[in-house]
């Protein structure tokens, strides 16, 4: 290489030279504006997030945070603006065309939340809920006193059943004995009327006839004449060693009273008939309207038991 052409080169070498310094320090320029910018922008975002969270506890307050949020946006894109003019025109995507990408709008987002539209939404809706869970707990409350209010009603309900029927069980053991005590009467009064009808002979055949009570043999005299059905009154008195004249009295007085029926014959017998046999005849009759005396003979006989048992 000659003289002249190594003196035509090392101009356009320096000058290549300069051009590459001077590039760097363009980009390094740039990168520490944009460190500056990024660094300002986070002081504000700061600053913005501060006034928003105390915007947020007083409604009042949250169109200061608005201002504050659009001054930072308005920094923001100074500091961008200024970063592109000192790039000299580089770098053309963070241009305004590249805007929604800048690290200044990282905060709008952020600051939504401090809308005052938006917060009074969100307290209302916490509002209707607070509103919906006392209601909610108001009707429970009110389901539980219904259901206590209930539960009483049907305890008061059975204590008075329980209590109508001990009433009507200590009425029917009231009338129970009543009715024992008056059956109890009645065969006292029949004893004290027809005790003196019964003497035990002193001279009788066995010690049982000695030590036999009255009482007692009213009871076995009534139980003879319904077992015997066709009793004998001479036999009768005898058996039970008494005149005749007395048995005939003692039978119309039971028979008056009620305590036995039937009827007495020509021939000195007595014929003991129970109610209920009677009431069959009175029914066959009845039915039959005009009956021959033959007819009401051999209906008797079936319906009539004479057997003795």
């Amino acid at each position: 290489m000659d003289q002249d052409t190594l003196s035509m080169l090392l101009p356009a070498v320096f000058v290549g030279l300069c051009m590459v310094v001077i590039i760097g320090l363009l980009i390094r320029s740039q990168r520490r504006g944009e460190e500056e910018a990024d660094k300002e922008i986070e002081e504000l975002v700061e600053e913005a997030k501060k006034e928003s969270r105390a915007g947020r506890s007083r409604v009042r307050g949250s169109g200061r945070v608005r201002q504050s949020t659009l001054r930072s946006r308005r920094a923001g894109r100074a500091l961008q603006e200024e970063a592109q003019v000192v790039d000299g025109g580089q770098g053309g995507d963070t241009g305004p065309t590249g805007e929604d990408a800048g690290p200044g709008d990282d905060v709008e987002p952020e600051e939504g939340d401090a809308d005052p539209l938006v917060f009074g939404k969100g307290r209302k809706k916490k509002e209707a809920n607070k509103e919906a869970k006392r209601q909610r707990a108001a009707a429970l409350a009110a389901e539980v006193e219904r259901q206590n209010e209930r539960r009483k009603e049907m305890d008061e309900e059975r204590r008075l059943r329980d209590e109508e029927r001990e009433e009507l069980e200590r009425e029917r053991e009231e009338e129970a004995m009543r009715i024992q005590a008056e059956k109890e009467e009645k065969e006292r009064l029949e004893f004290e009327k027809w005790k003196d009808s019964f003497t035990v002979d002193s001279v009788g055949s066995g010690a049982d006839d000695v030590h036999r009570e009255p009482q007692n043999l009213l009871k076995e005299f009534v139980e003879y004449i319904r077992s015997h059905k066709v009793i004998v009154l001479e036999e009768l008195a005898a058996h039970f060693k008494l005149r005749t004249e007395d048995v005939i009295n003692r039978v119309n007085g039971l028979e008056s009273e009620g305590t036995i029926t039937g009827v007495f014959d020509d021939r000195g017998k007595f014929i003991c008939i129970e109610e209920e046999e009677m009431a069959a005849v009175a029914e066959y009759i009845n039915k039959k309207g005009r009956v021959t005396i033959s007819d009401l003979s051999l209906e008797t006989g079936k319906l009539i038991n004479l057997t003795a048992s």
